[in-house]
């Protein structure tokens, strides 16, 4: 994985001697970290149409498989809403960008939010369940797993982080937005 590498690079970075240049590295390291984990979202509700070709395919669509899908949840869901590296967080790069511990981690939480939880993939998702019935990645499939790491089980005695607050508020958001807008139609 690149995480390792990418920590052991900023913290050799001379922070008193060169500031701006650290600010930059860290804040373009920032992106790359959160572009590099996000690609696991493409995973979750992919669905591409292919043209049939004969004795080469028969299905006009191509999904990723279920469990992969499934993988790829849980590897965003760890790295959102587990303790992200130390990097991420570094002090002194806080106090140059004038951001907070919370921020960084609640920009990192809205980026990887936008994309998990977006109309298209949920859409997605509901296609690929119709198009290849229990070997797809389902919606049911989701909520499992958002049940027990995004809600705790609905645990009334375990701690909920800033962080996964954020995350659950998030994803409330996202369906209530989606059924506000279906029941504006009817």
């Amino acid at each position: 994985a690149i995480v390792p590498y990418l920590e052991k690079y900023v913290s050799s970075l001379d922070k008193d001697d060169s500031w701006t240049q650290y600010l930059s590295y860290g804040q373009e390291l920032r992106v790359a970290y959160l572009r590099y984990i996000s690609q696991a979202a493409d995973y979750i509700g992919s669905l591409t149409q292919q043209p049939i070709i004969a004795g080469f395919n028969d299905q006009p669509y191509y999904m990723v498989p279920k469990e992969r899908q499934h993988q790829a949840l849980v590897y965003l869901l760890d790295r959102t809403l587990n303790v992200p590296p130390s990097w991420l967080n570094d002090t002194t790069l806080r106090r140059l960008n004038g951001t907070t511990k919370d921020a960084v981690s609640e920009l990192m939480v809205d980026f990887i939010s936008e994309q998990l939880f977006s109309p298209k993939k949920l859409v997605n998702i509901l296609q690929q369940e119709q198009l290849f019935g229990s070997r797809a990645f389902t919606l049911a499939d989701m909520d499992r797993e958002l049940d027990q790491r995004l809600f705790l089980g609905y645990s009334a005695t375990l701690p909920v982080s800033s962080i996964t607050q954020r995350m659950q508020y998030a994803y409330m958001k996202q369906w209530i937005g989606m059924y506000k807008k279906i029941i504006d139609k009817y």
